[in-house]
């Protein structure tokens, strides 16, 4: 195996929107415009946006790949035609408004701490698509809210709130 062709592959859809810009032409001929525009607005990508970056080449095992190493996961909270992934690496930096939860309630806390050391890269994002990999399989799962360094997804009644600051996740 080549690792240069993994990485080359899965840098077609994980980037830097800033820095990696997609041809918005291209884009529009194809009619995926509207698909890579919800990419970077809300991290959630179309399979057939995947399948054209990917040139129609080993889509399954690539999708599988990025499943298995929690670089993407299912996005089951919408009724679509299209078969959508979150990929929580590009999801926007913003607050979410946690649903109108009252945080100063009793609710479990835990954190993860590393300021004694450092958060290896990519920590958050992975408890992401496993938080809402696990919330798609509840009965009537709401819709997590996601950035970059912040989420809340629901589990039926309970919520779970996680955020990246500096070293630790909370």
């Amino acid at each position: 195996i080549n690792p240069q062709w993994l990485v080359d592959a899965i840098s077609r859809v994980i980037r830097d929107k800033s820095l990696h810009k997609y041809n918005r032409k291209e884009m529009e001929e194809v009619g995926l415009e509207s698909d890579a525009e919800r990419m970077f607005d809300q991290g959630v990508v179309s399979l057939d946006l995947i399948t054209y970056f990917w040139t129609y080449e080993k889509v399954d095992f690539f999708v599988d790949l990025m499943q298995r190493t929690l670089l993407l996961s299912d996005w089951n909270f919408e009724n679509s035609d299209d078969k959508l992934f979150l990929v929580p690496s590009l999801l926007p930096e913003k607050k979410p408004s946690n649903g109108g939860l009252d945080i100063n309630k009793e609710i479990y806390r835990f954190a993860f701490d590393f300021s004694k050391d450092w958060l290896p890269n990519g920590v958050f994002q992975r408890l992401v698509c496993l938080s809402v990999a696990h919330a798609a399989r509840c009965s009537n799962p709401a819709p997590p809210e996601l950035s970059l360094s912040a989420c809340t997804v629901w589990f039926s009644s309970t919520v779970l709130l996680l955020e990246e600051i500096e070293s630790r996740i909370n």
